[in-house]
């Protein structure tokens, strides 16, 4: 193989460093930390196979859908992108057009498998169900869907599949499911690639997520040695980290790459504080409360998790059931100002509300005025301050898709979430402080949340002279789609 780019979903180089885990330890020291960053709007998944923002593609985790309403959307897909297979190439059709074959595995938000030169197996997100079995859309060629299926091939498992559907809530048994996924991940991948003779490999891993979404800040207190933590939960982790490791060291050894890169769509950090910038705007008279709606808002989003999970997925389904709840706000639509409305807690800044994009009172000519007002007022505010939380007005560059970002951008330090669901501007996130029950888990993002700091591990470098040159001083994501296709560049010449 002449490169590996393997992905691990969440992972950032502070995590693999708590573990015993000396192959990747290896990898890490004889490479070279290319030191991206994240914005945690963009999908990153979504940047690093395109090599565009989501300002150019329309990969943001949630986005308004900016048609008069307050209509919410966390759904995309590869088809959406202006432009797509023509204007806008994904890898692994770069990489074909210059003549290599390819072997893509795992890589979200890109379902149904595109046809290649070589295979692919379509991961999930961008809105899909979580699925065990592999469908036959999620292969290219059609026929690998046999080989899947004969080696056990498990398409994804996350805490509401494995709390929630299996009921795994012993620790040892939790891990096992996870160490099984990623056991046949890599198996299938290291046979399909042998198979199809690839020259260039991408696969994606996302168990590490599942564990550091759940239980970040359990292994972060327990390794300073706080009494309050679930020892045998952690004690599983560090079996679950030494295993992947072993893995690991398992695909290299059995594909050889020439070249090889370690990456990760974000970092994952200890969930410290729920941010809920609509709180500031209601203390600030930029905002209204709709009452009884409001009330609505909050028993809702309160006892979503008691709910079954079956019957929560079924209500997924039906799509005005799905778009009534993603529309559901508890602040008057038509009197306030501004607000923000966050899903899963991606929306790092503040709307507008203009009449064009969501039928509000504000008029384009007020925008400009209103958004210094609200900037100037937010960084004055002494909580703000103390949290370190500042805004910044968004400036966009004529994008397709610089409509759906918010107006004024808050940059928060990792491990600060924004929430809506919270009456006070900032809550400590309290399961992260306590000993987790698995019993007692009612969110994804128990205990860990997105960061900043991507896994971005150059394994074998090249020269300095052969580097390609980068563009800023924080580098994003879009820097690994530049590398991967210089470095085959360099082997069509």
């Amino acid at each position: 193989m002449k490169y590996l780019l393997l992905g691990i979903d969440g992972a950032q180089n502070e995590i693999f460093q708590r573990y015993d885990m000396p192959f990747v330890h290896s990898l890490i020291k004889k490479g070279k930390d290319l030191n991206l960053t994240a914005d945690l709007i963009s999908r990153g998944w979504v940047e690093i196979y395109t090599g565009q923002q989501a300002t150019e593609t329309g990969g943001y985790y949630e986005k308004p859908i900016a048609n008069g309403t307050l209509e919410w959307s966390k759904d995309f897909k590869l088809s959406s992108i202006p432009g797509y297979g023509a204007d806008i190439k994904p890898l692994w059709q770069v990489i074909n057009e210059l003549g290599f074959k390819v072997g893509v595995m795992n890589v979200p938000t890109t379902n149904p498998a595109p046809q290649v030169d070589g295979f692919f197996v379509s991961g999930g997100g961008g809105g899909k169900n979580i699925s065990e079995g592999i469908a036959v859309e999620q292969c290219y060629p059609k026929e690998i869907k046999n080989s899947l299926d004969e080696s056990g091939y498990i398409v994804d498992e996350r805490v509401p599949s494995l709390l929630w559907e299996k009921g795994l809530f012993d620790a040892e048994k939790f891990i096992d499911r996870l160490i099984l996924m990623t056991e046949k991940r890599i198996e299938s991948y290291i046979l399909l690639c042998k198979q199809y003779q690839v020259d260039f490999g991408f696969l994606v891993l996302r168990s590490v997520a599942v564990i550091e979404y759940l239980a970040n800040g359990e292994g972060n207190r327990y390794l300073k040695q706080e009494k309050n933590t679930n020892e045998k939960l952690v004690l599983q982790i560090f079996r679950f980290y030494s295993r992947l490791d072993q893995l690991i060291e398992k695909l290299f050894k059995s594909l050889s790459p020439e070249q090889a890169m370690l990456v990760s769509d974000h970092g994952l950090v200890p969930r410290l504080f729920g941010v809920n910038l609509n709180a500031f705007l209601i203390k600030n008279g930029f905002q209204q409360s709709s009452g009884n709606k409001s009330m609505l808002f909050q028993f809702v989003k309160s006892f979503r998790h008691f709910i079954p999970y079956s019957l929560r997925q079924a209500l997924k389904k039906n799509k005005k059931i799905k778009s009534g709840y993603q529309s559901l706000v508890n602040f008057d639509k038509e009197k306030s100002l501004a607000f923000n409305i966050t899903q899963m807690g991606a929306i790092f800044g503040i709307y507008l509300n203009d009449k064009e994009r969501f039928g509000g009172p504000v008029k384009v000519n007020e925008k400009e005025a209103l958004k210094n007002t609200i900037i100037n007022c937010f960084n004055e505010d002494v909580e703000c301050q103390k949290h370190v939380v500042i805004a910044i007005p968004f400036e966009g560059f004529g994008k397709p898709f610089d409509h759906l970002m918010p107006d004024i951008l808050v940059s928060m330090p990792d491990g600060y979430m924004p929430v809506n669901e919270s009456k006070q501007l900032f809550s400590k996130h309290a399961p992260s402080f306590n000993e987790i029950d698995l019993t007692k888990v009612r969110d994804d993002n128990w205990t860990g949340i997105k960061g900043t700091k991507a896994l971005s591990i150059d394994c074998f470098q090249l020269d300095d002279a052969e580097q390609p040159s980068m563009q800023n001083n924080t580098p994003g994501l879009t820097t690994v789609f530049t590398k991967v296709v210089a470095s085959f560049k360099r082997l069509q010449r």
